[in-house]
């Protein structure tokens, strides 16, 4: 495409735009013995089409029956067993993805910008349908777009400066600029790119990417909801490592912007693995769900409302987020800071609520829903929300194991049998006592000064 001066810097990288030029050729090679041919549109108009989900064209007709559907008081269940109903099960999960298919309201403020698209983490076993539910999330989506960690191309997942034919620098958009606006599904986000892993903190908050180098610099629009999926390092998840630890190629710094992160777990369970029989074979009776297109036209219809909060809705909000903060000071050590963050995913959460009931106002009702699902979230990555105190379950190895360093005073020795005692008293262990003895030996925590005795380092 052939662009003059008065057209330059009107539409960006991953925008959609209709071109009006003339077609013409030019030959590749200088030598006359060279037939190959260039095709090109020297462009005189372009214009930038609206990216959001208004492609759609819906009548009166349609929108009197979705003010129907909105009225009725299983529209939350119907929406939730409309994704991904090939599946069986999951219902958590199928409940986080139509919350993220709605999305919250984007907050303009004179400095900064507040983003309202929902991103959703899923870490699991093999062969647990992770691919699947990625691929029916982006179809169901109004602009979906679904990749993987490595990408399909060099560009990767955020944007690249490459040499074009000529010889010159040209700026190639990748998946997250590409999804602008929409929802862009990650397979196995663990296995991106070492430029993609920088460059993707600023896409997942600040919702730009920044690209410098060969004297191009360019802040690119990458406004989209994010649906990943991980799989352990190990290759199955291990309840006994916390969930940084498992995936340990994403860090803590990525995995604090997921909205929502779910475990998926292969465990044998007999009433589940019948049911999950009955389901593929085609033994069960399947949910009364949503036609595809009628919930798309309707997703998008719900994305125009911007819904505010009520009074009673932030209220309810500002109370729960005041008693997550007092489990970072109880002083058990047991704490987990909880940030701002959290806060702006449940207004995040409960706006997305009243997008499914078409509501302008987000109710007491809709900060509730918002709240449960942020407790089923942290619930299933290893945090127990229990009266006032969040705090970690203290199963995971890497508590036992500080837990057991609190039991050696700084310079003392102690016999091996009374930390045993000790461990198997206060901390209540018991198989595990030898495997987490040698673990603090193998990290240099404790040593044997002697025979028969620990010592702290």
């Amino acid at each position: 495409i052939r662009l003059f001066k008065d057209l330059v810097n009107g539409p960006t990288s991953g925008d959609i735009v209709l071109i009006t030029g003339i077609v013409r050729t030019r030959q590749m090679s200088p030598s006359s013995k060279q037939r190959f041919f260039d095709i090109f549109i020297e462009a005189n108009y372009i214009e930038t089409l609206n990216k959001e989900a208004t492609s759609f064209e819906i009548d009166e007709c349609e929108k009197e029956e979705f003010e129907a559907m909105a009225k009725n008081p299983i529209i939350y269940e119907q929406i939730t067993d409309s994704i991904v109903p090939s599946i069986h099960g999951y219902d958590k999960i199928k409940k986080a993805i139509a919350y993220q298919q709605f999305g919250g309201v984007i907050h303009k403020k004179p400095d900064i910008t507040i983003r309202g698209n929902i991103h959703v983490l899923l870490i699991g076993d093999p062969a647990v349908a992770k691919s699947q539910i990625l691929q029916a999330s982006q179809k169901l989506a109004p602009r979906g777009v679904y990749t993987s960690g490595k990408g399909a191309t060099g560009v990767g997942l955020t944007a690249a400066v490459n040499k074009t034919k000529e010889g010159d620098w040209a700026l190639d958009a990748g998946a997250l600029v590409l999804g602008d606006k929409g929802l862009v599904c990650i397979d196995e986000i663990d296995k991106m790119d070492n430029n993609d892993r920088v460059a993707i903190h600023e896409a997942m908050e600040q919702q730009t990417i920044s690209i410098n180098k060969a004297g191009i610099n360019r802040r690119l629009n990458a406004r989209c909801a994010v649906l990943a999926a991980a799989n352990p390092v190990m290759g199955r998840y291990d309840p006994e490592k916390t969930v940084a630890q498992n995936v340990s190629s994403l860090p803590i710094t990525i995995l604090s912007r997921f909205d929502l992160i779910y475990i998926m777990r292969d465990q044998p369970q007999e009433e589940q693995d019948i049911e999950m029989a009955g389901h593929v074979l085609g033994l069960t009776s399947t949910k009364t769900t949503l036609d595809t297109e009628l919930l798309r036209k309707y997703i998008a219809y719900a994305q125009k409302i911007k819904p505010v909060l009520s009074m009673e809705a932030n209220e309810c909000l500002r109370k729960f987020y005041v008693e997550m903060r007092k489990g970072t000071n109880n002083g058990n050590g047991n704490g987990i800071g909880i940030t701002l963050r959290q806060l702006e995913g449940l207004v995040r959460l409960t706006e997305a609520h009243a997008r499914m009931a078409l509501r302008k106002q987000a109710i007491l009702e809709d900060a509730q829903a918002a709240i449960q699902i942020m407790k089923d979230s942290l619930e299933d990555v290893g945090l127990n929300i229990e009266s006032e105190l969040i705090k970690s379950k203290p199963e995971t190895l890497a508590e036992k194991m500080a837990a057991t360093r609190e039991l050696f005073s700084d310079g003392q020795e102690h016999m091996i049998d009374e930390i045993k005692v000790q461990m198997k008293m206060k901390l209540g262990m018991n198989e595990e006592i030898d495997s987490i003895l040698h673990k603090l030996r193998e990290e240099g925590s404790i040593f044997e000064p002697r025979f028969g005795y620990l010592q702290k380092v």
